[in-house]
């Protein structure tokens, strides 16, 4: 009987490779080699989807993306969800897997997709709205599926593992970039050249970055005295943590450092005995420096460098600024935070439409220096106001406290050091990415997947029922 069964999960399998080999035969020896690695990753996928996770956060920053200027209609990372997802259907339908777990975030993530179709309906560009749509249904069912089947503490951490060398490639990849300055001429600054790894620009690339560190430090102090007891686990996350850390630096993204600094400051506090107390101090230490230096008792240089943090962070009518060197990148910013805020005002209620915020720019621009638009409003809080008004950024705000639900629950139902390693590596992870969105937009490029996959790998911890659940090798 046994045998019987084997067979028929072989035969398949046979056929399957049997067909694969004859269509790659008869094309050009191009689409061919590119038709059997497709067909192979196809049955890999479907054979075991956590390969497919591990694939996934090598797809996400080496695959070509439309933010990038692919030509493609559909990305590696979109072929590769949608893969994903179909197989852990096809699973649940032939009952191979007993179980789904949706987590507390799927269905605010249902609710937001839902504003963004109705959005839509009231919209201009059609195509535009279908891709900003499905950018979030990827990264709900990406969440899903890693979820579900990472619930096996070994499927969890090929995953990881795989997350981080994929991360160092990238990194390394940065480090190049900045000392040997290829790339363009734009983003040079003195002898160096700002890194950008894969993608084009350096704010995706240093928050790819920013998503990743944190949970590499982690995982790199998950067993104490761990400098006694190191394994091959912590330290290639520590071979991580510095390399992905200096490539981080490397970018020069001041939206990525500050991130950086407040995941690192939980990380902290969650991983070290007495860490709250620490930071308390250092808060209050801060703010009493701010208040020496407004009562101009902080000498002049230390007093200069604070004023340039309060103006970065300050408000200011950009219609009333001359762009200069110094200031440029300040204004630009603020200008395009200004669009965002007239598309919401004129709009309120579902905004201009989801993706739209760049069809919708030239209309709401509030100056003639930047007449083409970034793409989007560099703060995903004001891009969502902006494309999908009121319904949208409040359904944005419940879904986001529901991923942040998802994480703390991890990290209280961890019952190893490593899974409780993980979980707060992964609530620091979060807040990089909620302080550097309010600087830029860190869903695009296929990071809205690997966002997924993080939340994902954080509700996978503590789930596992020996039971119901065997691992996927």
């Amino acid at each position: 009987m046994i045998a019987f069964r084997r067979a028929r999960q072989i035969q398949p399998t046979t056929a399957f490779v049997a067909v694969l080999g004859l269509a790659a035969g008869a094309l050009p020896a191009r689409y061919g080699a590119a038709a059997a690695v497709g067909g192979l990753a196809t049955l890999a996928v479907l054979v075991n989807p956590v390969l497919g996770l591990a694939a996934l956060t090598l797809v996400v920053p080496f695959g070509p993306s439309a933010d990038t200027g692919s030509t493609l209609p559909v990305t590696p990372t979109d072929a590769l969800v949608v893969l994903l997802v179909g197989s852990a259907l096809m699973a649940l339908f032939a009952r191979r897997q007993l179980t789904v777990v949706l987590t507390r975030a799927f269905w605010p993530g249902v609710a937001f997709i839902l504003v963004l179709v109705l959005a839509a309906t009231f919209a201009t560009g059609v195509t535009a709205s279908i891709k900003e749509v499905l950018r979030w249904v990827e990264l709900l069912g990406t969440l899903v599926v890693t979820a579900t089947y990472c619930r096996g503490a070994f499927n969890r951490y090929v995953v990881v593992i795989a997350l981080l060398v994929s991360f160092s490639l990238e990194a390394l990849l940065g480090w190049a970039q900045f000392f040997l300055r290829h790339g363009p001429a734009s983003f040079r600054i003195g002898p160096f050249l700002r890194a950008y790894g894969t993608f084009a620009q350096p704010n995706p690339f240093a928050g790819y970055l920013a998503m990743t560190v944190p949970i590499a430090i982690a995982l790199v102090f998950w067993r104490r005295p761990w400098i006694q007891r190191p394994n091959l686990l912590t330290v290639g996350a520590a071979a991580a943590s510095l390399v992905g850390g200096i490539a981080l630096l490397m970018s020069l993204s001041r939206g990525a450092w500050m991130g950086m600094v407040a995941g690192l400051i939980v990380l902290y506090w969650v991983q070290v005995k007495r860490g709250g107390q620490v930071i308390l101090i250092a808060v209050t230490l801060l703010v009493v420096l701010l208040g020496l230096d407004a009562l101009h008792v902080v000498p002049t240089a230390v007093s200069g460098r604070l004023d340039q943090i309060i103006e970065y962070f300050g408000l200011f009518d950009a219609s009333r600024v001359v762009p200069t060197p110094q200031n440029f990148s300040i204004v630009e910013r603020m200008a395009h935070w200004q669009a965002a805020w007239n598309m919401y005002l004129a709009r309120p209620i579902l905004g201009v439409g989801p993706g739209h915020y760049a069809l919708a720019y030239p209309a709401f621009r509030v100056n003639d220096f930047w007449q083409a638009p970034l793409g989007h409003a560099h703060n995903i809080y004001l891009n969502v106001m902006a494309e999908d008004g009121f319904l949208g950024i409040l359904a944005y705000l419940v879904q986001f406290i529901a991923w942040l639900a998802v994480i703390l629950a991890a990290h209280r139902r961890a019952t190893t050091p490593l899974d409780r390693a993980l979980a707060a590596g992964i609530l620091a992870s979060f807040v990089a990415v909620a302080i550097h969105n309010g600087f830029d937009d860190l869903y695009v490029h296929g990071l809205n997947a690997q966002f997924g996959l993080l939340v994902g790998l954080a509700a996978s911890i503590g789930r596992s029922r020996p039971s119901e659940l065997q691992e996927s090798w």
